[in-house]
């Protein structure tokens, strides 16, 4: 009995020291064995051990040296990628009247996007994933490697071990088994999670982010009602350490009670668009907005110190002058007695639809790194 449970967690350590270094070179992109091991605490032994696995079953590849910026003495660093045809995923991000879907291959790439309404029954949306899905393999061909699953992004409390949506005030249930009703009509392994943890998730897979480990996520939904749009539901979620805090009942970033943002105010739609440009001009509205905003987040940032406030959701929030107003208002507002410190107010930076990649990023990570393969 001592044996098997000694072979039973040198397995676990196994698959678990595979899957750090895969998710990292994901998140890197390129790397050098020297870059991984410096980012991890594997023995030299084990990555090498690892590296050679990989190279063997063609799960990575050597892409050439690397030229450093100074020169030094010995052999230039070998750079190495995940080979991204060894298969690839669907990701889902489904909001209240429409979804947005991606496919994503293992090396993280986004090889197709689609937007497209669903109805606001949840009990009727499976069926219409389907029927996005059946649409979007009619009209292209399929991509190399095997489709592994689907990962789906919904607005509410999630178990994405059971795949149960807990609570969803967009849906107005409770318990709703989302994975099995999605896994009927897809006829492939599907996992569920809260939005906001996935776009979370997304930004941290994205190489050149500065937002640092430990950083707030908030992920904002809007209505259109009357003409105009209106932010009606923030969630959130908490990084500490390059990692998803999850709490101790997977509830951990809910917004509820005093925390909960109440509906924004009203938005025309070319200030959406205004939200998404760079170096666009603020407005009365977008001030309002960030004035709105700015005590909500400066209480969560007051709560965990984080480095960042990302922002994120059905918008991209790219605008520079919006951001940099929120910014001031929050650090006038979280404990501006603390000597030094200063919460940036940063832009969720994903290749796509965020939570729709982020959910195709954990549907691959629920197949074991040992059962990666090209074949279909």
């Amino acid at each position: 009995m001592e044996l098997q449970q000694r072979k039973l967690t040198l397995e676990i350590t196994g698959e678990h020291n595979r899957r750090l270094v895969f998710q990292l070179m994901r998140r890197l992109r390129t790397s050098s064995r020297q870059q991984i091991s410096d980012m991890t605490s594997l023995h030299r032994s084990t990555l090498s051990k690892i590296m050679s696995e990989f190279l063997e079953r063609k799960l990575v590849r050597e892409i050439g040296t690397e030229i450093p910026a100074v020169k030094r003495v010995g052999k230039r660093r070998v750079k190495l990628e995940i080979c991204g045809e060894i298969g690839w995923t669907i990701g889902i991000g489904i909001n209240l009247g429409w979804a947005r879907m991606v496919w994503v291959d293992a090396a993280g790439k986004v090889l197709r996007e689609h937007r497209f309404d669903i109805p606001k029954d949840i009990n009727k949306v499976p069926e219409a994933l389907k029927q996005a899905l059946d649409g979007q393999m009619a009209e292209t061909p399929l991509p190399p490697g095997r489709l592994y699953g689907a990962g789906v992004a919904t607005p509410g409390i999630t178990n994405s071990d059971t795949g149960v949506l807990i609570y969803s005030e967009y849906f107005k249930v409770r318990n709703f088994p989302l994975a099995d009703a999605i896994r009927r009509q897809l006829n492939m392994p599907v996992v569920v999670d809260n939005d906001a943890q996935l776009e979370a998730l997304a930004h941290l897979n994205q190489p050149d982010t500065s937002s640092g480990d430990d950083f707030v996520f908030l992920y904002g939904n809007y209505e259109e009602r009357d003409g105009a749009c209106v932010f009606t539901e923030f969630g959130s979620a908490i990084v500490i350490g390059a990692q998803l805090y999850r709490g101790a009942h997977r509830g951990a970033g809910e917004l509820s009670g005093r925390l909960r943002f109440p509906p924004s105010p009203p938005l025309q739609p070319d200030d959406l668009q205004l939200l998404e440009t760079p170096d666009g001009p603020m407005n009365d509205r977008l001030e309002a907005l960030a004035e709105h905003l700015a005590p909500y987040a400066a209480t969560l940032a007051g709560y965990i110190d984080p480095v960042s406030i990302v922002l994120g959701g059905a918008v991209d929030w790219y605008n520079r002058a919006f951001r940099q107003h929120l910014q001031a208002r929050v650090n006038e507002q979280v404990q501006p007695w603390f000597a030094g410190r200063e919460i940036r107010v940063e832009a969720a930076q994903v290749p796509a639809a965020g939570s729709a990649y982020g959910a195709a990023l954990l549907a691959l990570d629920q197949v074991p790194v040992t059962e990666l393969t090209g074949e279909r």
